[in-house]
């Protein structure tokens, strides 16, 4: 009874022993926990994450002391850096609405924008020069560079919100970089300065552009060999290659394109080997290889994945000159450390969690996955390996490489899978195939840009035949990617609006329109402009799967029907209604001629028509003004959609011609759902056409730019009077209009509960 009663003492102090050796070993693990959990409990308060910060700091106090120690300074001072830095961003964005007129200084890289340029900056003079603001400057006739001081006068004002299904959050990213004010420019000039707290960034700036030019000397420009290269090598995002990219994301091999500890590590690994080779000393190749994995951490645009790989490849490396074994999960969790202490942000960021989430999946299964893997390098038990030959010795040490390749990428995709569902709601189980043999072609592509660049300023021509050869290398990376990607099972899409049916009216920028039908086939009723279409509506549709095999153009109004074009290039488009206008011109023309191309059936709409969607809803051509004469508002179809039983009224940007004819004839406008946009000029939504439609639910657009866009407070204040809801697309974001019980069902995207 003595004995059985002392083995739960025993377990216990087993376990106590165990466990406390390897947090002593791994010293640095639970401290980085720590800071973490102490960053979330700031950012939002959770009794879970509370008790999850008292479990680490009283697991750590089976290592010791020192441990404990160590744990709770770092959790304290995490959390009192991230509070003091969310402290400063608010304060700025205390200052909404005011006006500023002042010098600031480009902190990164200019991108193009809808209108503009936009960039971050920071103030150039003051008490306030840590502060970061996003900059949405005009058009100039010069791009700034980096450290370039501007003077702008503009309005400080919020970001942006994501208003549709999928689309971009300025928001949120901004707010995850620390920014949480806009200035808003309507003049901005260079001064001819420089900001010398940026003369690193900007001479890095001028290397990249240098190391971009002698790298791939010899391709085609502008070539698709080209932008893989300098994707792959330089981390720039490929421009007009949206086909590409996709690709490369459905083959789940898209991390090749963005500089990170992997691209780090390549380049560390390229000039250990060379160095090792030409039998350069430990000590100073070692230092060598830590310079330069900053160097081209700095020169890629010092991206907090690319800065986080130099410092835990440093930190690994390091324990070599030391003479000490490094241990890698002290080298994961030590450079989260510093990251978190740095940026409380970086947590939330999908760059970060992907990289220490492929990390610490490999420290915690590569030797369970291993295990799976060992079949490839069997060796017969039987034969001593000194009587190996010269064959068997190749072959071992290639399932050896073959071996350990898979094992580290079935290690990744198991970190990486959960988090690319979680986020962009795709698993790709092609890239633990592809993974592996991408990556060494990854690898080798990097290696000739290594080498072009020491050989191409002594001999310029051997350096553009080692680029042709690379471009060879990137051809064969596309076409691997884009076999994979149009393989079966190479990829899984979260299709939720390939279930059930549902309406989506867009809440489109500057007068476009655009409304999804997940109805039968699936319909897209006018699609916006072309940037419109591809910021506000495409993620959408690419992210959930959504059908479509009809398209509606209500108007020939670029803001209306320039998505189109776009649209039919990744559609096989069955059908399609459009303004029957005599003789079309512009856009309209463009869309017809793609049409006719494509064999699509077209029907020109006429008042009475139908087209159907599925064998119980159907779309009814009310009004067809057809070539009249006025602006294309004036030629706009008003169309009702029939489906589960209630009806629809889409009056899109219809005004008093329309109205005047309404209310004249006898036709039936009756409509549960009055989908409204407005004439750029004429008043719309009268309250005798409201009084004549009888609408429960009015979904109504609103821009303050152009000005004839708005219809004013006082005009949906009487809706509510009358009983009337009203959604408004400019403050709830896209209506998503669902079949339930009782009918249909709203869910403002902004506020889904």
């Amino acid at each position: 009874m003595a004995a059985r009663s002392q083995l739960p003492a025993a377990c216990l102090s087993w376990t106590e022993s165990r466990l406390g050796k390897w947090i002593r070993r791994q010293v640095m693990v639970l401290p980085a926990l720590a800071s973490v959990a102490a960053v979330l409990l700031v950012d939002q308060w959770s009794w879970l994450l509370c008790f999850a910060l008292l479990a680490f700091l009283l697991l750590s106090c089976l290592g010791g002391l020192r441990c404990l120690l160590l744990a709770l300074f770092c959790s304290v001072a995490s959390g009192v850096l991230y509070h003091e830095r969310l402290a400063r961003e608010y304060s700025i964005a205390a200052h909404l609405g005011e006006r500023v007129e002042a010098p600031f200084t480009v902190m990164d890289e200019v991108r193009s924008g809808r209108e503009g340029w936009e960039v971050m900056v920071t103030p150039t003079v003051g008490p306030s020069t840590q502060d970061r603001l996003y900059l949405d400057l005009p058009w100039m006739e010069v791009k700034p560079l980096v450290g370039d001081v501007l003077l702008v006068k503009g309005r400080l004002v919020a970001p942006a919100k994501a208003m549709n299904p999928a689309a971009w959050d300025q928001q949120d990213w901004l707010a995850r970089r620390g920014v949480h004010t806009v200035l808003d420019a309507w003049d901005a000039k260079p001064t001819g300065e420089v900001d010398k707290r940026f003369l690193l960034q900007r001479w890095a700036w001028y290397a990249r552009g240098w190391i971009g030019e002698r790298i791939t000397a010899g391709l085609e420009p502008g070539g698709q060999d080209e932008k893989v290269i300098r994707a792959m090598f330089l981390g720039e995002r490929p421009q007009g290659a949206r086909e590409m990219v996709e690709d490369f994301r459905k083959s789940g091999t898209i991390h090749v394109f963005a500089v990170s500890g992997l691209h780090v590590m390549m380049i560390g690994g390229f000039v250990a080997f060379m160095l090792r080779l030409l039998g350069v000393p430990r000590k100073v190749w070692v230092l060598a290889v830590i310079a330069v994995m900053f160097f081209y951490a700095m020169v890629t645009g010092m991206r907090p994945p690319a800065m986080r790989a130099a410092v835990m490849g440093s930190l690994v490396i390091g324990a070599w000159l030391f003479s000490r074994k490094p241990v890698l999960g002290n080298g994961v969790a030590l450079s989260a450390l510093v990251a978190v202490l740095w940026n409380g942000h970086m947590i939330f960021m999908p760059g970060f969690q992907l990289s220490f989430g492929v990390l610490v999946a490999i420290v915690l299964t590569t030797s369970l996955v291993h295990r799976c893997f060992r079949w490839i390098h069997y060796m017969d038990p039987f034969l001593p390996r000194p009587l190996y030959s010269r064959y068997q010795e190749c072959s071992l040490w290639t399932r050896r490489q073959l071996s350990g390749g898979l094992t580290v990428g079935g290690s990744a995709w198991l970190g990486s899978a959960p988090l690319m569902f979680w986020h962009f709601g795709i698993v790709t189980p092609a890239s633990f195939l592809l993974g592996v043999p991408l990556v060494f072609m990854a690898f080798f592509i990097m290696s000739l840009c290594c080498v072009s660049l020491c050989i191409g300023s002594l001999w310029p021509q051997a350096s553009q035949q080692l680029n042709r050869l690379n471009g060879l290398q990137a051809a064969g990376a596309r076409g691997m990617a884009a076999a994979l990607a149009d393989a079966p099972g190479s990829h899984f899409l979260h299709k939720e609006w390939q279930q059930g049916e549902r309406v989506v009216v867009y809440a489109m920028p500057e007068g476009g329109a655009c409304a999804y039908l997940g109805i039968g086939g699936g319909a897209l009723l006018d699609a916006g402009d072309r940037d419109a279409f591809y910021q506000e509506v495409w993620p959408s549709l690419n992210r959930y799967g959504a059908p479509v095999d009809s398209m509606i153009a209500t108007h020939a109004d670029s803001q209306h029907c320039g998505g189109f074009l776009p649209l039919l290039e990744r559609y096989q488009i069955q059908q399609a209604l459009v303004p029957d206008e005599g003789q079309s011109r512009g856009l309209l023309r463009s869309l017809l001629s793609e049409l006719d191309s494509q064999g699509v059936t077209t029907l020109r709409a006429g008042e009475g028509q139908r087209l159907a969607l599925d064998a119980d809803s159907w779309i009814e051509v009310l009004y067809a003004p057809g070539n009249v004469g006025g602006l294309a508002d004036d030629r706009c179809l008003v169309l009702r959609l029939h489906w589960r039983g209630k009806t629809l009224l889409f009056l899109g940007d219809s005004g008093f011609e329309f109205e005047q004819w309404a209310m004249q004839g006898s036709v039936d406008l009756s409509a549960d759902i009055l989908v409204l946009g407005k004439h750029r000029e004429d008043l719309s939504g009268s309250p005798a056409l409201l009084e004549k439609i009888s609408p429960k639910l009015v979904i109504a657009s609103e821009h303050a730019f152009p000005e004839g866009e708005s219809r004013g407070e006082a005009w949906y204040a009487s809706l509510e009077q009358q009983g009337i809801q009203v959604h408004r697309l400019d403050q709830s974001g896209a209506a998503i209009l669902e079949p339930a019980s009782d009918g249909i069902k709203l869910r403002a995207f902004r506020y889904p509960k």
